[in-house]
Order: C-alpha cells, then sequence, then structure tokens
C-alpha cells in the first residue's frame, strides 16, 4: 500500500515543481488531465467498430486524438487568463470604490458576488454583512497596484505551461498502448482503455477533498466511473 500511495502521489510533486497547481488549483488541475483522457478514449473507440484499420486511418485517429488535446490545453490557458484579467480588473475597480463613501454599498455588493458562494456563505447573514463591511474597510487603506504589463499577459505564459503540460500529458499516456503494442490493435486498445480508467482514478484520487485514504480511494473510483460514462455517451452520441 506504501508503494501504491508514494505512485499516485507523483502527480502532485510534478505539478508542484511546475507550479501548475498555484494557477489553477488541485480541482481544475485534475480537470484538465481527466478531459484529455475522456477526450483520447472518445477518439480510440471509434477504432474498435471497424474490422480493418488501414495504416492512414490508424495515424489518422491517433494524430487527431494528440490535436485536440493539445488545442485543448492552449485554448483553455487562454481563458484562464483571460478570467484573470477580468478578476484583477474587478478587484481594481473593487479597491477604487471601497475609498469613495457613496461607492461603498457597490462595493460591499462586490464583496458579497465575490465571497457568498464560498465557505463564508454558511455564517449568518448579519454576520456575513458585518464581516463584508470590514472587508471593504480594509481594502480602502489599499493603493490600487500598477502593473508594468496587463494581468492577462503577465498570467498568460503560466497558464498556457499548465494546460498545456496537464492535456498533452495526459493524453500521451492514454495514446503509448498504441505505440508500444504494434500489429495487435484489440490489445493495444484494451490496455489503452485500462491505461484511461486508471488515469481517472489516479486523478480523482489526487483531488480528493479530504486526506484519509477511504476518501481518496471514493473519490478516484467516482471520477474513473464519471469519466467512462461520459466517453460512453459522447461516442453513442456521435462525437
Amino acid at each position: 500500500m506504501v508503494r501504491a500511495h508514494s505512485t499516485l502521489e507523483f502527480m502532485p510533486s510534478i505539478l508542484k515543481k511546475l507550479n501548475i497547481s498555484q494557477y489553477l488549483g488541485k480541482y481544475w488541475a485534475g480537470a484538465e488531465a481527466m478531459y484529455s483522457v475522456i477526450i483520447v478514449m472518445t477518439f480510440t473507440s471509434t477504432l474498435r467498430s471497424i474490422s480493418l484499420v488501414s495504416v492512414g486511418l490508424y495515424s489518422t485517429v491517433l494524430y487527431s486524438a494528440l490535436y485536440c488535446c493539445i488545442a485543448w490545453g492552449l485554448a483553455d490557458g487562454c481563458f484562464y487568463a483571460w478570467e484573470d484579467a477580468y478578476n484583477a480588473n474587478t478587484h481594481k475597480v473593487l479597491i477604487e470604490d471601497s475609498k469613495l463613501e457613496e461607492k461603498k454599498p457597490v462595493a460591499v455588493s462586490m464583496v458579497k458576488e465575490e465571497l457568498d458562494d464560498t465557505i463564508i456563505g454558511s455564517i449568518q447573514e448579519n454576520d456575513r454583512e458585518k464581516l463584508y463591511d470590514g472587508i471593504v474597510g480594509y481594502l480602502s487603506k489599499n493603493k490600487v497596484k500598477k502593473e508594468s504589463k496587463s494581468a492577462f499577459f503577465r498570467a498568460l505564459p503560466h497558464y498556457l505551461l499548465g494546460t498545456s503540460v496537464l492535456a498533452i500529458g495526459a493524453g500521451v499516456i492514454v495514446l503509448l498502448p498504441f505505440l508500444i503494442i504494434r500489429g495487435n490493435l484489440p490489445l493495444a486498445l484494451r490496455v489503452s482503455n485500462v491505461v484511461g480508467i486508471l488515469a481517472l482514478f489516479a486523478i480523482g484520487y489526487y483531488r480528493a477533498s479530504g486526506n484519509r485514504l477511504s476518501q481518496r480511494l471514493s473519490s478516484g473510483m467516482v471520477s474513473a466511473l464519471l469519466g467512462i460514462i461520459i466517453a460512453v455517451v459522447t461516442v453513442l452520441l456521435g462525437g
């Protein structure tokens, strides 16, 4: 069990070295890898219904799956950076509004919108209002930071690196059996599916909300099951 645990902890160590979790968060870092696994499993599952696969078609399916993972990683990296820029601008406006007495109700409303759907939302409403008023008071003492470049371009390299590494890496792992097991497509497909399911389990294990082994195992099994269901539904819908 110790060996299995250390193997599953390999992903978090890589993410920490690349600072990916710092930018995406544990949940979304796992989601990026999970999406790529599902993408590849969806593409490769089409090979099952073809009795005789030509070399050209075989390569086209595998390359298409890989290219889709690359596109997914690049697109998501841009969207995360875009969201960062939006949030940075919102926070700038929030600090500016908190300094003006007539704009303080707007600032409180913005803080409420930001925090109501977090753990703060479980606090009693009256206490929340006091907390939000206090936050606006603290914000009014801060200065708006002047950045040398926009938040989008500042965050873009980090997000592109993170999402690309996760999306491409996860996709390649599921595609490897097709590169290693040549000349036996049914076997390669079965091994790839097993690798994909194990990858989904590892992702769920990694991003579990608790630290207990039972919680991590449960999260891993749920992630694997959901991933399989999504892949199957996508194939049935013609995706």
